[in-house]
């Protein structure tokens, strides 16, 4: 009996883990399917009317059976014409305005219902003329390529079909034989549906988990390359980057960019008196600092060691001053917290602007050199240097 009830755990949490799955992906997948009916729908519309015009035009009855079967026949891809017409340009408009999750899939069951009664009504209507079931094999078969569900609801809606198939082949077929054929044939078209059905489900979700994956592993790759470890900020190369943009907008008159390179004072005696892992506790900090300081005027950096660099996109160099001298003057009076520790840190700056035609190397040399002014000064200070004419 334990045994047993192992088991059934074990069914249980298979379960459970496949419906967590399957909820995780349905959203992507309902986009997906909205995207395939773009194109599915329209296509229906052109078989209706390809079938609407070759019997009127080519075929003519010989027999009363024949008359109301070309006659049902026509009726059905009419029908079905104009229900398909008006679903292009629903779902024409819905993709449009970015549907809501719930509208997407009313769609999507109307049309799969609309898909399969079209089908069975054409298999019922043949019975006038011929035993043939194909259609019906076709709607299995598009519903489980087109329209891609969850388990679930893909044994719901197979199992409507085959009830409505039943149902419509005991109305339309009189003779027992050929009922009892196309009743078998039709509980093997609904198995093939519903295994192309399932497949399709299996394979997309797992493309979807797939692509999930890769995403994740290039942003963890991504935060590699171009985010500092320790601190969260962006490292030097990503940081270079930015400026490159920059240097190229600084070629238009009048566009203004300025870089603020900033270091902290006596970072060594930290590190001596408290050890490394205090040290970098204060890097942490005063990067969340700048961060929320700078926020959005501008790109932080950490730019090696107890260095930390900033660019100011379109700031003028006065402007870029007074931005510095509000984050010196905030750090010297915010109180850094680690451990048990209470340290207070200050700043050095040096600030100059970017020329509007000149590589960065000149501007960081005069930035490096603004800041070793403002080290020899006494420290606690902002120096800038203007941009030679």
């Amino acid at each position: 009996m334990r045994q047993i009830n192992v088991y059934l755990n074990k069914i249980k949490l298979y379960f459970s883990k496949e419906k967590k799955l399957n909820q995780s992906v349905e959203d992507e997948v309902i986009a997906k399917n909205a995207s395939r009916l773009l194109f599915l729908i329209p296509a229906i519309g052109v078989v209706n009317l390809a079938h609407i015009f070759y019997f009127i035009i080519s075929f003519t009855p010989t027999t009363l059976y024949e008359e109301n079967w070309v006659n049902g026949i026509v009726f059905i891809h009419t029908v079905s014409a104009v229900i398909a017409l008006t679903l292009s340009l629903a779902l024409i408009h819905i993709n449009k305005k970015k549907a809501t999750r719930l509208r997407l899939k009313i769609i999507e069951n109307f049309v799969a219902l609309f898909i399969l009664m079209l089908g069975i009504s054409l298999v019922s209507v043949d019975q006038y003329v011929t035993t043939n079931i194909t259609p019906f094999l076709v709607v299995c078969t598009v519903l489980g390529l087109f329209i891609i569900k969850r388990p679930t609801a893909t044994i719901i809606q197979y199992s409507i079909a085959l009830a409505s198939f039943f149902v419509l082949m005991s109305i339309f077929q009189g003779e027992p034989a050929i009922l009892a054929t196309n009743q078998l044939n039709g509980i093997t078209f609904v198995t093939i549906g519903l295994c192309i059905s399932l497949l399709s489900w299996h394979s997309e979700r797992s493309a979807i988990l797939q692509q999930r994956k890769i995403t994740e592993q290039q942003h963890h790759l991504e935060e590699i390359a171009y985010f500092d470890n320790l601190t969260g900020l962006i490292n030097r190369w990503k940081w270079l980057q930015y400026v490159d943009v920059e240097l190229a907008k600084n070629q238009l008159p009048g566009k203004e960019s300025c870089i603020l390179l900033l270091d902290i004072d006596f970072f060594k005696r930290i590190n001596d008196q408290y050890g490394h892992p205090i040290g970098d506790q204060v890097l942490k900090q005063l990067a969340q600092i700048l961060k929320n300081e700078v926020g959005s005027q501008g790109d932080t950096a950490r730019w090696g060691g107890e260095e930390f660099i900033i660019l100011l996109p379109g700031v003028s160099l006065s402007k870029s001053v007074e931005i510095g001298e509000q984050l010196r003057q905030y750090i010297a009076k915010t109180p850094f917290y680690v451990e048990h520790h209470q340290l207070h840190i200050t700043v050095s700056l040096g600030v100059t602007s970017l020329e509007n035609h000149g590589d960065f190397m000149h501007a960081y040399k005069r930035a490096d050199q603004a800041l070793y002014m403002a080290k020899n000064n006494g420290r606690n200070r902002l120096e800038y240097i203007v941009t030679p004419a």
